[in-house]
């Protein structure tokens, strides 16, 4: 009979074990299903963070072929509607002050993003049609907003094949040019899943240039899809190490949350103020808290460079006569790089 009781109570003892054992299962199981469901809901349903978290864009198959009739074909952008609304025949920025002057050779010309183009300024107010205004001759503004000091070089060698240029040619730099150098996906940086640019990257000892994506529906689904398979030039990829790079998004998605978080954190710093500490941000075109890569700064050298030759080699184009250029940096902020001019 005691045996019997001995027995008993160990199989009561076993059986509560697992039932124990059992229950703190299905509290890890819930527990964990509800870290998922919340962090999902996190990610899906917080528009600050679809800058820093990478999800494939939805974009239908009529939307892809609208942008690939509309899209500039070496460039990706300024697209074809956008020059017709705000552009001359040559495509620089429309000037009243250009019109008055009528169709004569300029006396400047302006590459570069939106501060060359003038963004949040009304044609007239645009500092390239004042300029215009006050030389007493044509200046023409071929800024683009968003563009890399890649794309401004691009643009300007293409148009000096088309007609000489002008006797003073401007070249304006601004810190996040370093980033957009780099960047063939926009989507990576500002969510336009439509947005594809050209972009030199280092390949071993030489420097590339990867051109614009050229791809039909399916193409475009398959980089999405996996990034790092079809743009070369891109340093933004979902992982990547740069602080500017989104994280994967996927399951388990708390483990995206807590990457994002170590990313945010990383991204971080101390900054001793004149007057007192703050916390800031590191600079946009930092990758990592030592400052921007060795490759960002090689490619941004060899732009500059390469634009610094074609300058010097402007007045023996036919047509052209001597010609000087000027590198404008157009940032004034005290967390600037170092200034970067150059005259010729």
């Amino acid at each position: 009979m005691v045996q019997q009781a001995y027995r008993l109570q160990g199989s009561a003892t076993r059986v509560m074990k697992k039932s124990t054992i059992a229950g703190w299962l299905i509290l890890v199981i819930f527990l964990f299903g509800l870290a998922e469901i919340g962090s999902y809901a996190v990610l899906k349903f917080t528009p600050q963070l679809k800058t820093y978290v990478y999800t494939p864009p939805e974009v239908s198959e009529d939307a892809d072929s609208a942008y690939l009739a509309d899209r500039h074909p070496v460039l990706g952008w300024s697209t074809a509607n956008t020059l017709k609304k705000n552009a001359d025949e040559r495509g620089a920025r429309l000037s009243p002050a250009n019109e008055t002057f009528g169709d004569i050779a300029s006396c400047v010309d302006v590459y570069g993003d939106s501060f060359a183009f003038g963004a949040e300024a009304t044609d007239e107010q645009a500092w390239a049609n004042v300029l215009a205004k006050q030389l007493g001759c044509r200046v023409d503004n071929y800024g683009v907003g968003g563009y890399g000091v890649g794309q401004a070089l691009l643009r300007f060698e293409q148009n000096i094949n088309k007609r000489p240029p002008a006797n003073t040619v401007i070249l304006t730099l601004y810190p996040d040019n370093l980033v957009r150098n780099i960047n063939q996906w926009r989507y990576l940086l500002t969510r336009n899943p439509l947005a594809f640019k050209p972009a030199f990257y280092v390949d071993g000892e030489t420097m590339k240039l990867a051109p614009l994506f050229d791809g039909d529906h399916d193409a475009f689904l398959a980089v999405t899809a996996d990034p790092a398979m079809h743009l070369p030039a891109e340093t933004y990829l979902p992982g990547a190490p740069s602080l500017r790079a989104p994280v994967k998004a996927g399951f388990p998605y708390s483990l995206t949350i807590a990457s994002l978080a170590l990313k945010l954190i990383e991204g971080f710093r101390v900054y001793d103020g004149d007057v007192r500490s703050n916390f800031y941000n590191h600079p946009s075109y930092y990758d990592t808290a030592d400052g921007p890569s060795d490759e960002k700064k090689q490619v941004a050298r060899y732009i500059i460079s390469r634009f610094a030759e074609k300058c010097s080699d402007l007045s023996s184009l036919p047509g052209a006569s001597s010609s000087s250029c000027l590198i404008l940096n157009c940032c004034i902020s005290k967390r600037c790089p170092a200034r970067m001019t150059w005259r010729g």
